[in-house]
């Protein structure tokens, strides 16, 4: 990847490095182990810096998780898709859940933190983002639902009262302080970036899309 790197500062061009995406999600191989992560995380960002040397600072490796609404998204029985969350009825999984059960109930729900395990520190961080989705109001999202005045700041803030969230709807935010993010434990001032956003669309019969649409614009 530092050929890529050196080939786009060569042309003049500054990098956006989404390295390892929505890694507390539970649908990607890599999700939702949060230690191991880190130890990846940290070795490529140190890796990468040194073979770019003096460009290094024209790299900037972007931490970005999926959106805490849904979050520790547990397994669905009505869903075919692929499912990477950790097995408890293995040493492995269960040593997981250790990891990412951050409020210590000795389980995983919509109170553990979403964001704090995975991350590996500001000294390995050059920009935050987030994967911010709406859905609707009711799981599974049948119905297309206009998002509420002011819902996508709330769900950036962890504060959306009508998170759509089958498993709850926990406050958590990745930009303030709150009771689930240690005080001082970054150090603040990291740039913001939207990572993916985006309204789910129903559509409604066999109507055509352009037809069916029934959500408006809320950002």
């Amino acid at each position: 990847m530092v050929v890529y790197f050196k080939a786009l500062i060569a042309a003049g061009r500054s990098v956006f490095v989404r390295f390892a995406p929505e890694m507390n999600g539970s649908w990607f191989p890599y999700g939702q182990r949060p230690e191991e992560f880190k130890k990846s995380w940290i070795y490529c960002i140190n890796y990468w810096r040194k073979e770019l040397g003096d460009d290094k600072s024209k790299v900037a490796f972007i931490w970005a998780p999926n959106s805490g609404n849904g979050y520790p998204f547990p397994k669905d029985p009505e869903s075919k898709d692929e499912f990477y969350g950790p097995d408890l009825t293995t040493p492995e999984g269960r040593l997981r859940m250790q990891q990412m059960d951050t409020n210590g109930n000795g389980g995983l729900d919509e109170d553990d933190d979403p964001y704090l395990p995975y991350y590996p520190g500001d000294a390995y961080v050059d920009w935050v983002g987030l994967s911010i989705y709406t859905y609707g109001n009711v799981y599974p999202w049948t119905s297309n639902v206009i998002p509420s005045p002011r819902k996508f700041e709330g769900m950036l803030q962890g504060l959306a009262p009508d998170v759509p969230n089958k498993f709850g709807a926990a406050n958590h935010s990745i930009l303030i302080s709150r009771r689930h993010w240690i005080p001082g434990y970054s150090a603040g001032s990291k740039p913001f970036i939207v990572a993916e956003t985006g309204q789910r669309t129903t559509l409604l019969g066999k109507t055509r899309a352009c037809q069916a649409l029934q959500t408006k614009p809320s950002l």
